[in-house]
């Protein structure tokens, strides 16, 4: 853990790869398990227990624990215990949240706070599919769990995998893209009926159309492709 901390703690941009090189290094001296416990334990800590969305850090410490996943490979296997990790403390989240009334009360902002630390969760996962890791199949099969309960936090969550991962889910799976876009546009339909407070849906419904139309968002992942792949 001292370790890890010492070299994530200098993790930025420009030393992106040094410190990934830093992480790989460590599984030959200690326990496989040790080391990914002790990355998903750190990931977690700086990322995921916010009370803000940390945009700017997750694709950053996503990219670093994927430059790992790679050099590591299968004896590792750090993307796996990754995808893992994330998806059980993201269906964990969604259920307490789901339980526990929301007092937010800023209803104009689409991305105003249910949970931050579900919304970090799913930023994770969403740059864990960004670099590769993820399978869009698995992204799609979560966007399809949330539009079925369609309540304010998977509204909200929707909102981040379109701003975040839209773009390359339209270009690997037009068609289940096209799908989505019918079921989001249905449960729209729906919800209109039963309230009239429908800001976040407004968002989304105009969110997926942009998707659609192939209208280009700028997201931060730009920028580090262009750091790691230049």
């Amino acid at each position: 853990r001292r370790l890890l901390n010492s070299s994530l703690n200098r993790l930025s941009m420009d030393t992106l790869i040094s410190v990934s090189e830093n992480l790989a290094g460590a599984y030959a001296d200690h326990s496989t398990t040790d080391v990914n416990h002790a990355i998903d334990n750190n990931l977690s800590s700086a990322c995921v227990s916010r009370a803000q969305l940390m945009t700017g850090l997750i694709p950053v410490y996503v990219a670093c624990l994927v430059g790992v996943h790679v050099q590591k490979g299968d004896a590792a296997q750090l993307g796996e215990h990754l995808i893992e990790t994330f998806v059980l403390k993201l269906w964990r989240n969604l259920a307490e949240d789901l339980r526990a009334p929301s007092n937010d009360a800023d209803h104009h902002d689409p991305l105003s706070s249910i949970s931050k630390e579900t919304c970090n969760i799913m930023l994770i996962l969403c740059y864990l599919y960004n670099f590769g890791v993820v399978h869009s199949l698995l992204v799609y099969d979560l966007i399809k769990s949330m539009i079925q309960s369609f309540s304010e936090v998977d509204v909200e969550l929707l909102l981040i995998v379109l701003s975040h991962s839209g773009r390359a889910l339209r270009g690997d799976d037009p068609s289940a893209l096209k799908e989505i876009v019918l079921l989001v546009q249905k449960k729209y339909v729906d919800v209109k009926k039963l309230t009239e407070e429908t800001s976040r849906m407004d968002y989304l419904v105009a969110a997926v159309m942009d998707l659609k139309n192939n209208k280009k968002r700028k997201q931060d992942l730009d920028k580090i492709e262009k750091k790691l792949f230049k």
